[in-house]
């Protein structure tokens, strides 16, 4: 462009150099001028078409060649808001889906299941109720005492408090074993292979346990002249949370938590023994030998835990109340 530029420049200097009429020359100065000023804006106009069509490319060119690229299999992919998709039907989102679907099957069973504040809140009521039940009768029992000024003997005290010991569960608003619970869950746990024969159990609970329960007992009516008291209480606090293992445990299946309940057995049968301790060291010295059983049975319930996975999940049951449709917290109306 700007060698025909200087062409049409060198011509017009040419003609005003030789031209001898200026009429001539004129016409002919003016004829070069408006070639010049033509072939520039044609040229110009030629540039501006060429940017354009350089810098506006079809939108099959913005386009990554990934997304365009005809598959091996001959299937003709397009484009979709969520992802890219062939004449099978089946999108390349949809397949990251499948592929992440078993990751995110491992990682919801590794996460942790939701607290069950529910069943938080109907453990702690049920105890409540419980205790307040109990206090409730042995009040009753101090007072028809000292109206009527019966003097009740040791051994009749020892006799009541089996009795009572074995008939706790019916203050409990919560089901028991033995009941007609249509909620609960047939499961059979695995045994440790020390687990001791059945015969033991029978021995010990009855006789050991709660035999020692009901001696002690007695003698702290004796020392303290009454029924309802704080020391009494501990030993009926740890009846309660007797009671509440054994819904967990035999009702709910909660595999997990019965072990922590029967941590909790453990520390409130030696918070009584404490008690009976500083009101009579003999009393308090023969229901702590009593944590000897409970401590076997602690082991073996953890024991049974660890060989216990839960089914659905592969892995120990939580030791807390976990929230499942397996596991139902509900009172006996319910």
């Amino acid at each position: 462009t700007n060698r025909t530029f200087c062409k049409k420049k060198a011509t017009m200097r040419w003609i005003l150099l030789t031209s001898r009429n200026d009429s001539a020359a004129l016409l002919l100065l003016l004829a070069t001028c408006f070639s010049t000023l033509s072939s520039g804006f044609s040229v110009k106009s030629h540039q501006r078409t060429t940017t354009y069509s350089r810098t506006t490319r079809p939108m099959a060119a913005v386009v990554p060649s990934r997304s365009l690229k005809e598959p091996r299999d001959g299937s003709v992919f397009e484009r979709k808001s969520h992802g890219v998709t062939n004449k099978a039907g089946v999108s390349r989102s949809s397949n990251t889906a499948l592929r992440s679907t078993g990751g995110s099957t491992e990682s919801s069973t590794n996460r942790r299941a939701p607290v069950d504040f529910a069943a938080v809140g109907k453990y702690a009521l049920a105890l409540g109720v419980q205790m307040s039940l109990i206090f409730g009768v042995l009040t009753g029992i101090d007072k028809i005492r000292a109206k009527f000024a019966i003097q009740i003997p040791f051994y009749a005290n020892v006799l009541f408090f089996y009795a009572f010991n074995l008939s706790t569960p019916s203050f409990s608003i919560l089901p028991q074993k033995g009941e007609n619970i249509s909620f609960r869950e047939d499961r059979e746990f695995n045994r440790p292979s020390w687990t001791p024969p059945g015969y033991v159990f029978a021995i010990m609970w009855p006789l050991f346990v709660f035999g020692t329960r009901a001696t002690t007992a007695a003698m702290m009516v004796r020392a303290t002249g009454s029924y309802a008291n704080s020391t009494v209480m501990a030993l009926m606090l740890h009846l309660g949370i007797a009671n509440l293992w054994n819904t967990i445990n035999n009702v709910e299946k909660r595999l997990g938590l019965s072990v922590i309940a029967l941590y909790g057995i453990w520390l409130s049968k030696a918070y009584a023994a404490w008690r009976f301790f500083l009101v009579d060291p003999l009393a308090g010295k023969a229901l702590a030998l009593t944590l000897s059983w409970l401590t076997a049975a602690a082991a073996l319930e953890t024991r049974t835990w660890q060989i216990n996975p839960d089914p659905a999940t592969g892995q120990k049951e939580p030791l807390y109340p976990a929230k499942a449709d397996k596991w139902q917290t509900k009172f006996r109306w319910e």
